[in-house]
């Protein structure tokens, strides 16, 4: 059913669920992407179709005309880098980012500036989608939450600036180091002082405090 393709794309943009729903039933051709290389997945990750989304992967996966795994679909960047995952974490759909991870999503995949979907949720400020991934059984969690991107700057710098006091929270509970620089020298304290987040620059020097401070009777 390739006649239908095109609309199918847009349904999938711009969020027809029930038309996605009736186009895969009926046996779409589903390996398919728009000019910035977005597949059905990277739409309807933004939407937050989880039922669409898991009867589309079910297809992929039974499908022998496709000749490809779910998986490949799951982990396709489009052109800016970014899996559907990405658009999951940005858009706090974390039934959508669960269903992601479960199937075998990769998490420490970067898109073109070096970020992580961890990045992209605290980018976000989705405190939820932030959770989701840290505590996932197939995400390394430690290794991800000091990644930095091509500046330097992991999800905790971007926090500090960007971001509301759960979210720096839930990143040093998981091991983010407040005193990483970036590659102009500033660490997570120093962008919360120079961006005027006076709560958070607070919050990140009492973690710092703590951890530098000598344990009583030690």
């Amino acid at each position: 059913d390739k006649l239908g393709v095109p609309h199918f794309l847009e349904d999938c943009d711009v969020g027809d669920l029930p038309k996605v729903m009736a186009a895969i039933e009926r046996g779409i051709h589903l390996r398919i992407e728009d000019d910035k290389k977005q597949m059905p997945l990277h739409k309807l990750a933004r939407h937050g179709a989880v039922l669409e989304m898991r009867k589309l992967l079910e297809r992929l996966d039974t499908d022998d005309t496709t000749r490809a795994t779910s998986r490949f679909d799951i982990n396709r960047a489009d052109k800016s880098g970014k899996t559907p995952a990405f658009y999951a974490a940005e858009y706090g759909k974390v039934d959508v980012l669960q269903l992601l991870l479960d199937r075998g999503c990769d998490a420490d995949v970067e898109n073109t500036a070096g970020w992580t979907i961890l990045h992209a949720a605290v980018s976000a400020n989705k405190a939820q989608a932030i959770h989701v991934i840290t505590k996932h059984p197939r995400v390394d969690a430690k290794k991800l939450i000091n990644h930095a991107d091509k500046t330097g700057r992991t999800a905790l710098h971007i926090a500090s600036f960007k971001a509301e006091e759960e979210v720096i929270t839930a990143l040093l509970e998981n091991g983010a180091d407040p005193l990483h620089q970036d590659k102009s020298g500033n660490d997570s304290v120093k962008l919360a002082t120079k961006t005027g987040r006076r709560n958070s620059r607070e919050l990140l020097e009492l973690h710092v405090e703590k951890k530098t401070t000598p344990a009583e009777g030690a």
